[in-house]
């Protein structure tokens, strides 16, 4: 829904998922030192895509120094001295491309300077040419980075994740809502479902984290730092914006699936029950989503061009 606009999120943020799964894969590769490279090159490719993805590299150090503190092998519970090598591979290839990509753009092709005094201005940016303001222009912006500076963060999460869901945000003219004491009312059932899912994943994530972590250690822990990371630069940078609830959504749904696969794993007994209420909730989720995307943003702006470019969102 959101590539009609604009999809470069859609990409940045499918990579960095595609990132997220390639580290994981590390402890088992058998030739880590190129898939420390590979790692190191496909980090630096989702930087080009948005610079905000810099901040999936905690996530990567922590699985490919520390995978061995989390593994069930009593004999594998050792800080292996040896991971730094693949570490220092997979930065060293990252900051090459990296590097080497932005100073052939910047001071090349953009002819950005070193010199502080000999920048310029540009588009209201002061010193927009200076080649470290450039790399982080947005941040020059006085717009964005302000999630943190007022009362209103709670409503603004709910906002972008809201939208992250569906559009338009009304029906038949009335606002979407949760309500709880109605929980199919037609501007209702969207919200309240999201809200349910939020809650049983979340809460029983808590509640059975020790059981999640036995069975998947690493990999569990490795995607809550995912979330945690993401989701604070996302309520940082732009609360209510659904642009930046795509990429913290990945490690969302990669935590349900941990969770219903290990509750559904442990409880044999409520095995039918649990599958009952997890498959009919989420279809129902699925199907309601489809049907009012579609027919309320999707089909509306079929063939629709979208010209206007403006670098500051107005609301």
């Amino acid at each position: 829904m959101y590539s009609q606009i604009n999809d470069t999120p859609i990409i940045h943020s499918i990579l960095v998922f595609v990132l997220f799964l390639s580290a994981l894969y590390f402890p088992q590769a058998k030739r880590k030192m190129l898939f420390a490279l590979f790692l190191g090159t496909l980090h630096a490719i989702t930087i080009f895509f948005h610079q905000s993805d810099l901040i999936m590299m905690p996530v990567i150090l922590f699985i490919m120094l520390f995978h061995n503190l989390f593994s069930n092998d009593r004999e594998q519970k050792l800080f292996q001295l040896h991971l730094i090598i693949y570490i220092i591979a997979y930065l060293t290839i990252f900051s090459i491309i990296v590097i080497t990509a932005y100073y052939y753009v910047g001071i090349i092709l953009v002819g950005l300077t070193f010199d502080y005094e000999k920048a310029t201005d540009f588009n209201m940016i002061k010193k927009a040419s200076y080649f470290f303001n450039w790399l982080i222009l947005y941040s020059k912006i006085d717009y964005w980075g302000k999630g943190f500076e007022d009362m209103s963060l709670f409503q603004k999460i709910v906002h972008g994740i809201s939208t992250y869901f569906y559009q338009p945000q009304s029906f038949k003219g009335t606002p979407l809502g949760h309500n709880f004491q109605n929980l199919f009312a037609p501007y209702a059932i969207l919200p309240n479902l999201i809200g349910i899912i939020f809650v049983t994943v979340l809460g029983g994530s808590i509640v059975f984290f020790k059981h999640i972590f036995q069975k998947y250690r690493y990999a569990f822990i490795g995607c809550i730092l995912y979330m945690v990371i993401y989701t604070a630069f996302t309520c940082w940078w732009e609360a209510d914006y659904r642009e930046f609830w795509v990429a913290p959504m990945f490690s969302f749904w990669f935590l349900m699936l941990l969770f219903f696969s290990a509750i559904l794993d442990s409880n044999k007994n409520f095995l039918p029950l649990i599958k009952t209420f997890s498959y009919t909730t989420l279809f129902l989720l699925a199907s309601l989503l489809f049907y009012f995307n579609f027919t309320g943003f999707i089909k509306p702006n079929i063939g629709r061009t979208y010209t206007t470019y403006e670098i500051i969102r107005k609301k």
